[in-house]
């Protein structure tokens, strides 16, 4: 463990400042101890790389030299093994035939010319169909010659063909916002004509098109490889998905499987290369420099691959928790996934409409950050007799080093540094009923809530890729989200007994399918879906008796893949006779059922102390935390109101 700066707040669920309603300056400083397993980066690691620049020309040759001995030897070539034709060919490559091109074969199978066998045979299909049935038939054929490992023997194969076509194939042209190219699909059938042609003078899909085609081809083999011969059949859409994020030059997606056995780890298929993960907290991509990660799955009826939830990323939730009230960000935000997160904070409340903070930190991945916000919320509009209206304006630049991530994502780089600079614009539309009394302890409202976001990041790397060293590089990003739903409110005639309960659902905007994914925001327009991601059950419980108050926090969520999730916690809190203040909190967090998927949090469980010292204006605050399966982490935490 080593111990760093780190915020602390009475409320575990959502990790935000204290909000005071005086014009005070607020400094915070507060220390905690990070344990290792709280990182996703540092267990991840790459077990397989294909050198784009090298390797893709080399499996280009081998498979003109093994596609043409194919051609000419076996016109039936799905009805022959990939054993025959290994042996067929050693004997071919013995006699110091024109195949002197081939790698050594005389002793052992070579992985890659068994797999440039494979790809000759994937060039015989004709349609999607004889994709299929061709890519069940390698897979089935890699198994009897020993390959029986669907990770490391099967993915490789995949791995193979995407650095080919990142370097040999890859069109420019359909990642150009300005350009017709940008718009509409690529087709299984034209990747695999291209694949087939040989050409390098022919260009065919990006990484949307490519990495859903091997997608398709995944779902096959994984069928072969963990259900034949098996009682218990794994549908393979269940563990096979895409993920669509940010890197420093573009959009990106690459295919995410998890694993089977333990859905807390899983492999990463990105171009070249693969990577394993281990016991993840989260969903993290450490060469992302967005704020989300979008999530698509196959739809078997539609026949392509559909949006189905979004994550944040920990610097997404950390733009979140310095821009968002308590009350919005579990309104947009799936609240169970823990911040690990240090900084130094000054924070102030202007006025009504205007406050602002700055902050010094470090994320886990030891991603130093330096941030700024200034927000701005408009004063409330009648819309109507019963319905109301407020915005939010909010403004969050910030500058992160992230070499240490990046020299685990890219590890045969040596990274001196990694500089970036981003700058975030979101507005919030709020639009809220008057609340209905029903008798005199109860009233009702409902609401609509959408948020509006804007981001741009400029990267400057300086490692030993001659290509890339000290260029800038520039991306952006955007979302929508919007969740609507009502509340209760409950009283007591004396008013001791409060109750708030909130039933919402939470929605983001996504093109129809991953392949219109186009960098041309104008091309999402006729495509784009709103896609209903969770539905949230909160509530918010509290009793005051003398000086002591009681109060009980819910919140239940049950999401697209039918997923349950509940966090409750308990707190009470004294206030002394001379008005200083002592609270202590006790909560947890649980999955109830379906798939323990890597990207949910983890089981926890915390305690939490705090002490407000009225006339100083110093509040001190303590924690330990139980992650299920890892171990403990504690934090002390201090804050002090000029």
């Amino acid at each position: 463990m080593r111990w760093i700066y780190l915020t602390l707040t009475v409320s575990s669920y959502h990790q935000a400042y204290t909000q005071v309603a005086d014009t005070s300056i607020v400094i915070a400083i507060n220390l905690q101890t990070i344990p290792s397993f709280s990182s996703n980066v540092s267990k991840t690691e790459l077990v397989t790389h294909y050198n784009f620049q090298v390797d893709a020309y080399a499996s280009r040759n081998l498979n003109e030299i093994v596609k043409n001995y194919c051609t000419i030897n076996y016109p039936n070539l799905t009805g022959v093994t990939i054993n025959q034709v290994y042996e067929s060919l050693r004997l071919e490559y013995s006699s110091e035939s024109t195949l002197a091109g081939l790698p050594d074969i005389r002793s052992q199978m070579n992985r890659d010319v068994v797999y440039a066998i494979c790809a000759a045979k994937l060039f015989r299909s004709e349609n999607e169909a004889e994709i299929n049935a061709n890519i069940r038939l390698i897979a089935t054929e890699l198994k009897e010659i020993g390959l029986t490992d669907f990770e490391n023997d099967f993915m490789p194969l995949l791995a193979r063909m995407l650095s080919e076509h990142r370097e040999l194939y890859f069109d420019t042209d359909r990642i150009t916002i300005d350009n017709d190219a940008a718009k509409g699909v690529v087709t299984p059938m034209e990747i695999l004509s291209t694949h087939r042609a040989l050409d390098v003078n022919i260009k065919k899909g990006v990484c949307r098109d490519v990495e859903e085609y091997a997608l398709r081809l995944m779902r096959q083999s994984f069928d072969v490889y963990y259900n034949q011969d098996r009682q218990n059949k794994l549908n393979p859409d269940d563990y096979i998905f895409l993920q669509a994020w940010v890197t420093p030059s573009s959009q990106h997606i690459s295919v995410l499987l998890v694993d089977p056995a333990n859905p807390r780890n899983g492999y990463d298929l990105d171009w070249g290369r693969i990577y394993k993960r281990e016991s993840q907290d989260g969903l993290e991509t450490p060469n992302n420099v967005g704020l989300d990660i979008r999530l698509f799955k196959f739809d078997e009826k539609k026949g392509y691959a559909v949006p189905f939830m979004l994550h944040k990323t920990e610097r997404g939730r950390l733009f979140d928790i310095n821009a968002l009230s308590d009350d919005e960000y579990a309104t947009f935000n799936n609240s169970f996934a823990r911040t690990f997160y240090s900084d130094i904070r000054v924070s102030k409340n202007v006025n009504e409409k205007w406050s602002w903070n700055a902050s010094a930190g470090r994320l886990s991945g030891n991603l130093t950050y330096v941030m700024g916000t200034l927000a701005h919320d408009s004063r409330k509009i009648n819309l109507i007799k019963y319905l109301n209206y407020q915005g939010k304006t909010v403004l969050q630049p910030q500058y992160y080093e992230d070499s240490e991530i990046r020299s685990a994502h890219l590890p045969w780089y040596s990274w001196q540094s990694s500089h970036n600079i981003s700058l975030m614009a979101r507005y919030i539309a709020k639009v809220e009923t008057n609340a209905v009394k029903i008798g005199k302890n109860l009233s009702f409202s409902a609401f609509s809530h959408s948020q509006l976001y804007m981001l741009l990041n400029a990267s400057l790397f300086n490692n030993t890729d001659t290509l890339k060293e000290s260029r800038i590089q520039k991306t952006g990003d955007g979302n929508i989200f919007t969740t609507y739903g009502a509340h209760a409110f409950v009283a007591s005639n004396s008013g001791n007994v409060t109750a708030k309960f909130t039933f919402q659902k939470r929605s983001f905007l996504a093109p129809k399918e991953v392949r219109l994914l186009s960098p041309n925001p104008s091309a999402l327009l006729g495509d784009a879906r709103i896609i209903n991601a969770a539905d949230n059950l909160m509530a918010d419980v509290n009793i005051k008796s003398n000086r002591l108050q009681l109060g009980l926090k819910t919140i239940y969520e049950y999401d697209i893949l039918k997923t349950q999730q509940l966090l409750m916690e308990i707190n009470l809190s004294k206030i002394a006779h001379n008005q200083n203040v002592y609270g202590l909190a006790i909560g947890g967090n649980c999955k109830l059922d379906q798939l323990d998927y890597y990207w949910y949090a983890k089981d926890r469980l915390w305690f939490n102390l705090q002490y407000s010292h009225v006339q100083t204006g110093i509040e001190v605050g303590g924690f330990i935390v139980s992650t299920r399966g890892e171990g403990f982490q504690t934090g002390l935490s201090v804050q002090k109101r000029l």
